[in-house]
């Protein structure tokens, strides 16, 4: 069994922003479980090595996990990094000694990383998630056992007088076993000084031009940020290389003599001030915030705020008057403001009335359409979140605005961004230049970071304006012959990467060859580590240095041995289709059962290999005859809904009315009996929202939580509140697919299929080695209308190659890819398609079982009014009901079909037999869709959601009640 824990590296999140800003205390690393009952994983041993190149510095941090545990773990590290600090490789420990990881495509890395560690091999792969956040997934941490990863990150170190300071967290565990640290400098002036260490015996040697530092200790303590200031001089920097006939540079700009460093500038009269209040705008320090604020509008004196709170939607504007600096009003309705719901930035629109926007948010947008917000006025971004999309906020900020970090920033420093104007880097212009990325259009410490390919003999000038609005151009001599080694190329990647993955939607491709070809971790790219040269060779991964001979061997005897493999598939998805058609037409009795006990094989005449050939026998029972449903903690019928979809006559089509015989369908209102409930169910609406942000901090990282609260809004007639509830599951953990999933299900439960559609687009970027994903988007977008791409999506299914443990999973995209052409209002181009595909197998009864966890095995249960059970092992009843083959290993869908139905009632339920991991719900969520008429204009549909969590557990979801003559 496979279970996960999930490892917070809460020193990391805390320690990496303290290098940015001292007063915030870095927490003790801590590594949680998410597995019940089971022990912390401990931070065992730290090995740090530390290279200072002048301006640029290269840590690794080698940290030693202990598993106390009787069990095998899957561990998942998830950090933030500083803006300017990039990761650049990884390794993970086989048989004592580290492998270097190498770049894949991002969900190329997921896909593998998943399968491997299904066949329980050795796999690590490190992720970049949201801005500059990471995520580092590791199996296995074996029981009693440990694990050692390796993480390298990279920075430029900021100026500061005439020298530059390296910052490192030491608060890295409550205590160590073992910590090794060691710091070499290069080229420093004279010797460097250490601040925070608080071990007076422990200093710098000098080995010729290399000051070095080794310290070694054994239940170790640490404590604080240890800085090492170094003397490089007050020269700008200035470093090239050649690469693969290429001439890369990395240079800084200074500010050039007689240039206003500042200067008032003007103050606007209006503000439209937008204010995050999601969610995750909890973890920003407000009073850092709401203190600028203070100051800033002292400073103003009197004028008009307009303001606009955001989240899952724009909340309309509020107008305040500030007399004197008073804002007293407007502070008080920010802080009565709810923390709630989901980030929604593309949905800000400038305001023409405005002079200026005040925007305070973290930038890191995870609901609704994935662009950026376009201001015609000057934008101030103000964050105090550790781990804020920075680059994001910089677009939007654009050239005449500023992004103030105030976990970096003094008060004074960010007052002055606010009331003064500084000098700003406008272009680098010259001959031969390509290429070109700026840091920012604002100097740090009175320089400008630039980088770029350049041609030798390129006559290169910045064009600077400064703070009085004079322009200068400032020389930048770059060398003929550039130096053939140093990490000039690798910077300017980085560069080039991060101004690209401010709208990274835009940018992919351009991000992903980056990745690839400099071997960094982008949005486009992670970094994974194999155990074994069969997963490399496989996967077509280019192996690390070590392994690289004896894979350029296999790859040679191997190669060409997966052409064809899309033909191949079609193939045999024709047969499977052609055996469905075969089912399809013909006519199955409608009488009782003459032999029960030969259902099974009665049911299997005539329809070829592909039903013939049953699931293979579980390890447990089999489904008991029908009786009554198993027992629910919770339980409430509610009454039947009438769904107006004519079935079909026994002699005629499916879907044809027969004097007006409907289907009714039944559905079993899931209800949990967690504690909140209580109190919502005995409240009064207007009480509703009050109680439940009452309840949340005892259930904030409860999925179930919004889940339960948005489904009871809803059912109150509370919408709006209902979808802000709910849309707090993109808030939870970024990039979560499963917890997207989720949330999507619920908003097409809800109507509002318009707003599940990016989120499922984003759940097909994370996992597009899954079909569900596909399939998911597709009915998205048959929903909303958008039927040409719904149908590129369906065929998408049917034409990939998947893993085996999807079954015939085309065959349902194809029944539904045919429905689409039924039912759409205009026709479709189908000129992709392969015709034998393209024949409608309308039917009266189908019923569709989705849920969203992996490794997870649910069942679907029909029982006709034969009282024959259709199931895994009956997937052919009597009356010619087909159920599809079983879906132990995760998602599904699993789908009932019955072409004429006899009359009678179809009980619908569910069995639910466990999971192989952890989840992050604690439970697995299904959604089940009981249709009649399918394939027909007069299609008609329920949805339902509920949780399972208990293994064993069955539930009766619902029926079909047909009348008769």
């Amino acid at each position: 069994m496979r279970l996960s824990a999930i490892v917070w590296l809460a020193a990391l999140n805390l320690c990496f922003a303290a290098q940015a800003q001292e007063s915030a205390p870095p927490r003790p690393l801590e590594l949680r479980v998410t597995a019940a009952h089971e022990q912390p994983i401990r931070l065992c041993a730290v090995n740090i090595d530390a290279q200072i190149f002048g301006a640029e510095a290269i840590t690794e941090m080698e940290l030693k996990f202990c598993n106390p545990n009787d069990r095998v773990l899957e561990g998942e590290l998830a950090f933030p990094l500083l803006e300017g600090q990039r990761m650049v490789g990884m390794a993970l420990d086989f048989d004592g000694r580290l492998r270097e990881a190498v770049p894949v495509e991002k969900a190329k890395g997921q896909e593998i990383f998943e399968e491997v560690v299904r066949g329980r091999v050795d796999p690590a792969l490190l992720e970049v998630t949201a801005g500059n956040q990471f995520k580092l997934r590791v199996y296995p941490l074996p029981a009693r056992g440990e694990r050692r990863v390796l993480l390298r990150y990279s920075e430029t170190l900021a100026p500061a007088g005439a020298g530059r300071t390296y910052r490192l967290p030491l608060a890295l565990a409550t205590a160590l076993d073992g910590f090794r640290l060691r710091l070499r400098v290069y080229g420093a002036a004279t010797a460097p000084t250490l601040r925070g260490l608080g071990l007076p015996d422990v200093g710098f040697t000098q080995n010729g031009e290399t000051h070095e530092l080794h310290l070694s200790r054994e239940q170790f303590l640490g404590s604080g940020v240890l800085e090492v200031g170094i003397k490089t001089g007050s020269a700008p920097l200035l470093a090239t290389q050649r690469l693969e006939g290429r001439n890369y540079f990395v240079a800084e700009v200074p500010l050039p003599a007689g240039a206003a460093k500042s200067a008032p500038r003007r103050l606007p009269k209006t503000i439209a001030l937008f204010w995050d209040a999601s969610g995750s705008s909890q973890d920003a320090d407000e009073a850092r915030i709401l203190g600028l604020l203070d100051a800033y509008f002292r400073a103003l004196g009197s004028l008009r705020v307009s303001l606009f709170r955001f989240r899952d939607v724009v909340e309309p504007g509020e107008v305040f008057e500030v007399r004197g600096g008073e804002w007293r009003r407007l502070r008080e309705a920010i802080e009565r403001t709810p923390r709630d719901g989901a980030t929604r930035l593309g949905a800000l629109r400038d305001v023409p009335e405005a002079d200026e926007v005040l925007l305070v948010s973290d930038g890191l947008s995870n609901y609704g359409v994935r662009r950026l917000p376009r201001f015609d006025r000057p934008v101030f971004a103000m964050t105090a979140t550790a781990g804020a999309d920075q680059r994001a906020l910089a677009q939007i900020a654009g050239a005449s605005g500023a992004v103030l970090d105030l976990l970096g920033l003094k008060p004074e420093e960010a007052l002055a961004l606010l009331t003064r104007s500084a000098p700003r880097l406008l272009s680098l212009e010259g001959s031969g230049l390509a290429e070109i990325a700026l840091a920012s259009p604002l100097a740090a410490q009175g320089r400008w970071r630039v980088a770029g390919q350049y041609l030798p003999g390129s006559k290169v000038f910045a064009l600077v304006r400064d703070a009085a609005g004079r322009e200068f151009r400032v020389p930048l001599s770059l060398p003929s012959e550039p130096a053939s080694g140093g990490q000039a190329a690798r910077l300017w990647a980085q560069m080039r990467i991060a101004a690209l993955e401010a709208e990274p939607a835009l940018h992919r491709a351009a991000i992903r060859r980056l990745g690839e070809t400099f071997g960094l971790a982008t949005r486009e790219t992670s970094l994974i580590v194999l155990d074994r040269i069969e997963d490399y060779l496989r996967h077509d991964i280019v192996p690390p240095a070590e392994l690289r001979a004896e894979y350029d061997r296999l790859q040679a005897v191997s190669r060409g041995k997966f052409e064809g493999q899309r033909m191949e598939k079609i193939e045999r998805v024709a047969r499977e289709f052609a055996a469905k058609v075969a089912w399809w037409e013909r006519d199955f009795p409608k009488g009782e059962r003459i032999k029960i006990a030969e259902e099974s094989k009665a049911g299997a005449v005539g329809l070829g290999a592909a039903l013939a050939d049953a699931a293979p026998p579980r390890a447990f029972a089999a489904p008991p005859s029908p009786a009554a449903p198993a027992p629910l903690r919770s339980r409430l019928l509610e009454e039947s809904v009438r769904a107006e979809a004519p079935l079909a006559k026994r002699a005629g089509k499916p879907g044809e009315s027969e004097r007006g015989r409907v289907a009714g369908i039944s559905v079993q209102a899931w209800r949990a009996d967690a504690p909140y409930l209580g109190r919502l169910r005995e409240a009064a609406g207007a009480e509703l929202y009050a109680i439940y942000l009452d309840e949340r901090p005892s259930w904030r990282r409860s999925s179930a939580f919004y889940l339960d609260v948005a489904d009871h809004l809803q059912e109150r007639g509370q919408p709006a509140l209902a979808r802000r509830v709910l849309s707090n599951l993109a808030e939870m953990e970024i990039e979560n697919r499963q917890l997207l999933r989720v949330l999507a299900y619920r908003l097409i439960q809800f109507g509002e299929s318009g707003l599940a559609t990016p989120i499922l687009e984003s759940v097909r970027e994370l996992a597009p080695n899954e079909p569900q994903s596909q399939r998911d988007l597709a009915l998205a977008l048959w929903a909303t209308g958008e039927h040409q791409a719904a149908l590129e999506r369906f065929w998408e299914v049917v034409e990939r190659p998947w893993a085996g443990r999807f079954p015939e999973i085309e065959l349902v995209a194809i029944e539904e890819l045919n429905a689409l052409l039924v039912t759409a209002p205009r026709p479709l181009d189908v000129t992709r398609i392969d015709r034998r595909f393209l024949k409608n197998l309308p039917v009266d009864l189908r019923v569709v079982l989705a849920w969203d966890t992996d490794n997870t095995d649910l069942d679907l249960w029909v029982t006709d009014p034969n009282g024959e059970r259709a199931f895994y092992g009956n997937r052919l009843t009597y009356q010619g009901g087909r159920m599809s083959p079983d879906f132990t290993g995760g998602y599904g869908p699993e789908v009932f079909a019955l072409k004429k139905a006899k009359p009678g009632t179809y009980r619908v339920e569910v069995k639910f037999y466990g999971q192989r991991q952890q989840v992050v719900t604690g439970a697995t969520t299904l959604a089940l869709r009981l249709q009649t008429g399918f394939g027909t204009p007069s299609q008609t549909e329920k949805m339902i959601g509920m949780r399972l969590s208990k293994a064993g557990e069955g539930i009766f979801v619902g029926e079909f009640v047909v009348p008769g003559e």
